[in-house]
């Protein structure tokens, strides 16, 4: 269990569930900033796994591997928007680069195996495609990582300044840019009901600094289901005694009971990608507060049990 954490104060209801962690919430997006033909961010170097076959005298294969991989980033890969070389592995001319790619239209990369062929023209080594295809093996793509922490760090922003000031969602474009359009609608309803009322809310461990704000490590897993898959992401943050409800300068309530069993807060992301707006956009949200994510000893065991299913693993 996550140290005995507590449900998040249910205010809004019929609109996006508990408290202010509850309260409906909006995501920035990141577009994938390499586009087709360029290569994605390493997180690899490649390495030559030299095979016993004759070279040509002073080519060696460090050399090959080189020019097959400047090739590949010129040239680029089908529809991969990027991608990471994991492996490089060099017979005779035959070089054979295995990549971690994404095409940025699901939640999902692919393992895929692009072969170049290496000649030796006016003492110079050129490297011509020699085909690709998909093979069998997972991986997490270091463009997918990046966007999506960048998403958070985005959606953190926004949702705490309009939770502090909720009159602003209506008019604040991004709260239908970067949420999909169920969210959005439940955000719209809870967000007017604040309004009427004269709620605001303080959700400081929203601090837009994922990863570097997390206690233990980001987790990630990824569930199938419609055409992108859906990208979940749990992190856990200190929480500030200031959270809460407030009217005015009063505090309403801070969702702390006798039972709180630390001062963090579990926020779990629920991202997907927008075929329409090629994005991370954001699907749901859900957060415990005021447990001890340290108490068990065991933070992946902890989170699996309350979100059991697809297992999670560190996003590193």
């Amino acid at each position: 269990m996550l140290g005995g954490v507590v449900l998040a104060i249910s205010v809004v209801a019929g609109a996006c569930g508990a408290g202010p962690s509850g309260t409906p919430d909006a995501a920035g997006a990141v577009r994938a900033t390499t586009p087709p033909g360029q290569a994605g961010t390493s997180l690899h170097e490649p390495v030559a796994r030299a095979v016993e076959t004759p070279t040509v005298p002073g080519i060696d294969d460090e050399e090959r591997v080189a020019v097959a991989v400047a090739a590949l980033e010129r040239d680029g890969l089908g529809d991969l928007i990027a991608w990471d070389v994991l492996e490089a592995a060099v017979d005779g001319e035959l070089v054979s680069l295995t990549l971690c790619g994404w095409t940025g239209q699901t939640v999902f990369d692919v393992v895929v195996e692009s072969r170049w062929v290496t000649d030796v023209v006016d003492g110079l080594v050129v490297a011509t495609s020699g085909g690709s295809n998909s093979t069998s093996g997972e991986c997490l793509n270091s463009e997918l990582i990046g966007s999506v922490l960048e998403f958070t760090r985005e959606y953190d922003d926004f949702h705490r300044e309009v939770a502090a000031a909720p009159d602003r969602f209506a008019s604040d474009p991004r709260g239908r840019e970067l949420q999909d359009p169920d969210y959005e609608r439940r955000s719209a309803v809870g967000f007017a009901r604040w309004t009427r009322d004269g709620i605001t809310a303080l959700v400081p461990q929203r601090d837009g600094r994922l990863p570097g704000s997390a206690l233990e490590d980001v987790l990630y897993r990824r569930v199938s289901g419609g055409e992108q898959g859906r990208f979940e992401l749990i992190a856990c943050r200190l929480l500030d005694p200031s959270y809460g409800l407030y009217r005015g300068p009063v505090r309403l309530d801070g969702a702390k009971s006798d039972e709180a069993a630390g001062n963090h807060a579990i926020t779990l992301y629920e991202l997907t990608r927008s075929e329409e707006r090629d994005r991370w956009v954001l699907a749901g949200v859900d957060e415990l507060v005021w447990g001890d994510c340290l108490r068990t000893g065991d933070w992946p065991g902890a989170v699996a049990e309350w979100r059991p299913g697809e297992p999670w693993a560190p996003l590193r």
